[in-house]
């Protein structure tokens, strides 16, 4: 790997890294340096368009296009095994021949020449398949485990969990394990690049910023000295059923109390109780993960119970997931409806998603209904 030409240099900040959006130019002429990226064109756009015309205009397999553009196979994908070059959408609905969330998703280049430059690749690469096996692990285990609290209804209708970002990937986060929690889709894609909690509080949480962090983070969770020794996942679905309801009296956790409720789960371990217990007790705080009182349903719905605050305990229906039509003229947003507070007048209104970002709630105050378990929706 060619060296960093400003070794030496003191390294005062890492807002000036090149990201695929906050500077492509640069960030393009870094891989041509590294050899990553070919010679003879100025930007990604050009390599795409020349890489569409292989495939589509001249019979090219898209490997013989990205061998013939990027020569080795070393280059044709990121650190989690993302094609760089491949026939994407972009927002205005154009064919483009490069993949913006590999380039965003990948070991930012010019930290990589940094961790390099102070120690050496051998290091480096390991680190390379750290990211690689957490990327993997947050899919396959984290989600999967997350998945167990739902077995009580089954397999259908229980819609599908993201990889969540902290910080963004837009904004240069990498895709370590330290920033990446299991996240409902809906809310994931809601958001956007809008942080998924305040910066502060993913900070104090070990939510790393970008790869650098990451790798710092890391370290010191091989010394034993990171603040969060087990992280329970389910914490963060509840916290982010928060961000989305707001105020609504059903959340039971809000992200400011993550930090200290994952210590204490942290030292009623150390204390011997079951790692599987203290997952439970954690789903608990999840209005969608609880399944204490939960019974069967067919199709998307559930029944809950929400927490007990000082008032006669009711029930109300939730909609966690849903395809777009599942519940027809009843669908509020596509499978999610409107928490009604039925008969008991303790649970004040409900709320519903909007596809825009959860900033942006609609609450509407609803009369009792005859049947306590109503659920209403309307379409946005």
């Amino acid at each position: 790997m060619p060296r960093n030409p400003n070794r030496g240099k003191p390294i005062t900040s890492t807002s000036s890294i090149p990201t695929i959006d906050s500077d492509p130019k640069r960030l393009f002429r870094v891989l041509q340096q590294l050899g990553k990226m070919p010679q003879d064109y100025n930007s990604f756009e050009e390599v795409g368009n020349a890489f569409l015309r292989m495939v589509k205009v001249e019979g090219l397999t898209k490997n013989e296009a990205r061998a013939k553009l990027l020569g080795s196979e070393d280059n044709f994908k990121n650190v989690v095994g993302q094609q760089y070059l491949d026939i994407d959408q972009s927002k205005d609905g154009s064919f483009r021949g490069y993949k913006k969330r590999s380039f965003r998703e990948d070991l930012n280049p010019v930290e990589e020449l940094i961790l390099t430059d102070i120690y050496n690749e051998d290091y480096v690469n390991d680190f390379r398949k750290y990211l690689r096996r957490t990327w993997d692990r947050t899919s396959k285990l984290d989600i999967k485990q997350i998945d167990k609290h739902l077995e009580t209804f089954g397999k259908t209708g229980r819609g599908r969990w993201h990889r969540g970002h902290g910080v963004a990937a837009m904004e240069g986060a990498g895709v370590s394990r330290e920033n990446v929690t299991p996240e409902l889709g809906r809310l994931n894609v809601a958001h956007g690049s809008t942080p998924r909690f305040a910066r502060g509080l993913m900070k104090d949480l070990n939510m790393s910023a970008n790869d650098l962090q990451a790798h710092y983070d890391r370290l010191l969770t091989m010394e034993g000295l990171d603040i969060n020794p087990v992280r329970f996942n389910e914490l963060y679905v509840g916290a982010d059923e928060s961000m989305a309801f707001g105020d609504d009296p059903a959340v039971r956790i809000r992200p400011e109390q993550i930090e200290m409720t994952q210590q204490r789960l942290y030292d009623k371990m150390r204390q011997g109780e079951s790692t599987k217990n203290l997952r439970q007790e954690a789903a608990e705080s999840s209005l969608l993960l609880d399944a204490t009182t939960a019974t069967p349903q067919s199709g998307p719905v559930r029944t809950v119970r929400p927490a007990d605050i000082k008032m006669e305990r009711g029930r109300i229906r939730f909609l966690p997931i849903g395809r777009v039509g599942d519940l027809g003229s009843r669908g509020a947003a596509g499978g999610l409806g409107t928490i009604q507070s039925g008969s008991n007048p303790m649970i004040q209104e409900g709320s519903i998603f909007e596809p825009e970002p959860y900033s942006q709630i609609i609450r509407q105050t609803v009369e009792p209904k005859p049947n306590p378990y109503t659920i209403t929706g309307r379409g946005v």
